[in-house]
């Protein structure tokens, strides 16, 4: 993920309000996920798993929102793991008319995508953004809970940051996820929540 220097006011002195107190990156504590795009699932699970990270949720999920502004829908293959305290996220698109997670160039795996945070508030942090200089890349609500992706420049194309909802549903998954990577030992690399499709 290149991070953009000159452009955005977000982090040059005196970008922020003097009064606020901030912890982590852009005030919103400690990363929570790294996010990657990848060419090909099966094999990015392959890699993953090869280098201890595991085991992993695969599910294919039709998923929507909006994008600079005009609706999309897509389908798209999502993986979860853990890695200690740190969640992965892997994402390929398989389907639909356009997506906020294009396709690693030719001859590349995978990129980083974004680094995700958990907040209370999607909304209020997103206002919060876009008044230090972020714009809004990428909108949509799952289950009820709303995400925002915001980047720094135009299209994104200088890395996203993803603000994730604290649900009881997510943290529960999460938890259970969690638990399984402390416990792996290379069994069952890759697992399907029970009810949904790989």
């Amino acid at each position: 993920m290149r991070i953009a220097t000159g452009k955005s006011a977000l982090c040059r002195p005196g970008s922020r309000d003097s009064t606020e107190k901030e912890s982590g990156m852009f005030g919103l504590g400690q990363v929570y996920q790294t996010g990657f795009v990848v060419a090909d699932m099966n094999a990015a699970l392959d890699r993953w798993t090869a280098c201890g990270v595991g085991p992993f949720f695969l599910r294919t999920l039709a998923l929507g929102g909006s994008m600079d502004g005009s609706p999309v829908n897509f389908t798209a293959r999502i993986a979860l793991g853990f890695s200690d305290d740190m969640q992965i996220e892997l994402i390929q698109v398989v389907g639909g008319d356009g997506s906020p997670y294009p396709a690693p160039p030719r001859g590349e795996a995978q990129y980083l995508h974004h680094l995700a945070f958990q907040t209370q508030d999607v909304r209020g942090e997103t206002d919060r953004l876009v008044r230090r200089g972020m714009r809004v890349h990428y909108e949509l609500n799952v289950a009820g809970g709303d995400y925002a992706y915001l980047a720094f420049e135009p299209g994104g194309g200088s890395g996203l940051v993803e603000l994730l909802p604290v649900r009881s549903e997510s943290t529960r998954r999460d938890s259970i996820y969690k638990e399984a990577a402390a416990n792996w030992q290379g069994e069952d690399p890759v697992r399907t929540p029970q009810g949904e499709q790989a």
